[in-house]
């Protein structure tokens, strides 16, 4: 309790109780406030404030207890080995609980917790086994780190709990996930015999289960029942380091036969001794890869869409059967085969089309490759490569009917459309270089006309017109402007006016004798 002292005018010291109200008004509680025992939230803000922001509990011991906090936004127990209790009676609302290397917590207590979008982390509390906790239907993130490993069967308050949405869950203990029907991510790693109960997911982004041979994860307990809707897996599928012990005779069977469209990449990888029941699959839209497996048998038994298959370094595991796969890309298959008949194993019996390369590399010489041979031929298989029995891709078909004989696939001799579109390119360039050679014979042929035009004015103006040669002279200007008309056909020559004449000094010169009597008879 808060006391007000006051000294009257008499000098007199009066001690007043403040009222709680009072305060916790002069109380900041918009803070974030540090915890280590229970002596800070009995003598500190927390004993007067009902609502923070944010707690940090660090090197926390024994019980700590909260009795006045309704609402928080984060609460972070972190760095405490001797913490062994977390008990909040009255909290209603938090949005983020991490609890992170706490060797000794036992118990968390928040019956009242209500926070649909409830943000759980906890990690590195290998002691804990009770966590009651209440009405809370959606959490952006739970996550479920190294706890108690034989999970939480002591906590019907957190078993009751009817998560049906989340963002992201990442489990490796037992804990109920009856109600939940689709999440961002989930993540399921091995807890003694966990009972999951995921009967009622219908749609996960990411979906990845590690060391699940002993879980039981989307299908029932009865390995009959096919009542249960189907899970479609909306991104990627990754089932890792799944494996039993050699002494159990015929291993374990992962089930996950609910599942029946992966829309990304499915990776089966390091499992061991188990049986892998993709019964229920029928498409997978990017690449199948099955790889370091070792004595596992696995089935695809309604698997009909995939993008490519790749199954590789799997040892004593034999090649898996796809009796309905009808549309593949590329197939790279390699490992044991068995010999399901006299002409041999038919791996893709429903088989309509496999667009890219297909290759079989069996490591014993028991499987016939006759039945694939066929497929080729057909044109379902666009290329194939078998390193089986009866594959000869240098001969004919006609021999297939005693399954000695294989046709490679002809090559396409029509043009591809880049072909196409570089002639069309070449055509355009040649045409364009001819039209532009034209234009510039035009241009120049009239060019050079234009200038024996100018030529022959130029040279008639300045050559001085004699008796022998004013008349040859005349005549040959009018040849060429008579041939520059006939050529061009549009050009208007004009007659230039004569310059005016103009009498030249000219030395005297003996004129010629019949000059003479010319003259004389013209004055005669």
């Amino acid at each position: 309790m808060l006391l007000m002292v006051l000294v009257t005018c008499d000098g007199l010291l009066l001690v007043i109780p403040v009222p709680r109200r009072t305060e916790m008004a002069m109380t900041n509680c918009n803070l974030r406030f540090n915890v280590s025992s229970q002596a800070d939230i009995s003598h500190g803000p927390l004993s007067i404030c009902s609502s923070v922001d944010a707690i940090d509990i660090d090197n926390g011991i024994g019980t700590l207890t909260f009795p006045n906090l309704t609402g928080v936004g984060v609460i972070i127990a972190r760095t405490s080995p001797q913490l062994e209790v977390l008990n909040f009676p009255h909290l209603g609302n938090i949005n983020l609980l991490r609890i992170d290397r706490t060797a000794s917590l036992a118990t968390v207590s928040m019956p009242f917790v209500s926070t649909d979008s409830l943000e759980l982390w906890i990690t590195g509390a290998g002691s804990l086994a009770n966590f009651t906790i209440r009405n809370s239907t959606y959490f952006s993130n739970l996550i479920l780190s190294d706890v108690a490993s034989s999970g939480w069967p002591l906590s019907p308050d957190f078993a009751s709990m009817n998560i049906s949405k989340a963002g992201s869950i990442s489990l490796d203990s037992c804990l109920p996930l009856n109600g939940l029907e689709s999440a961002y991510s989930l993540s399921l790693s091995w807890a003694s015999y966990c009972t999951y109960g995921l009967t009622n997911l219908q749609s996960v982004g990411e979906f990845t289960l590690t060391n699940a041979a002993f879980i039981n994860t989307v299908d029932s307990g009865n390995s009959d029942d096919e009542s249960g809707t189907s899970l479609e897996v909306t991104n990627g599928m990754l089932l890792q380091s799944s494996y039993v012990d050699y002494s159990l005779m015929g291993g374990a069977e992962i089930p996950v036969r609910r599942i029946g469209t992966i829309g990304a990449d499915l990776n089966i990888t390091s499992n061991g001794n188990v049986h892998i029941a993709y019964d229920g699959l029928t498409s997978v839209r990017g690449r199948l890869s099955i790889t370091d497996n070792w004595n596992c048998t696995i089935s695809f038994d309604k698997l009909s869409t995939v993008g490519n298959i790749f199954f590789t370094n799997n040892t004593n595991t034999m090649l898996p059967l796809f009796p309905n796969l009808t549309t593949a890309g590329d197939i790279h298959i390699s490992g044991f085969a068995g010999t399901n008949s006299s002409s041999g194993p038919n791996l893709f019996p429903a088989l309509k089309l496999a667009s890219g390369n297909v290759v079989i590399e069996t490591l014993n010489e028991v499987f016939d490759c006759s039945e694939l041979i066929s497929q080729l031929n057909k044109g379902i298989i666009h290329s194939l490569e078998c390193n089986g029995r009866n594959y000869n891709r240098d001969v004919s078909p006609s021999g297939l009917g005693n399954a000695t004989t294989a046709t490679a696939p002809k090559p396409n001799l029509r043009l591809s459309k880049g072909a196409w579109a570089g002639i069309g390119v070449g055509v355009g360039v040649v045409a364009i270089g001819i039209l532009g050679a034209l234009v510039w014979l035009i241009f120049h042929y009239r060019s050079r006309l234009r200038k024996l035009q100018r030529e022959a004015v130029r040279v008639s103006d300045e050559t001085p017109p004699t008796e022998e040669s004013q008349q040859p002279q005349a005549l040959q200007v009018r040849e060429q402007v008579l041939q520059a008309r006939e050529v061009d056909g549009r050009g208007i020559f004009r007659e230039k006016p004569d310059d005016p004449l103009v009498e030249m000094f000219t030395q005297p010169t003996e004129l010629p004798t019949n000059l003479s009597r010319r003259r004389a008879s013209l004055v005669g």
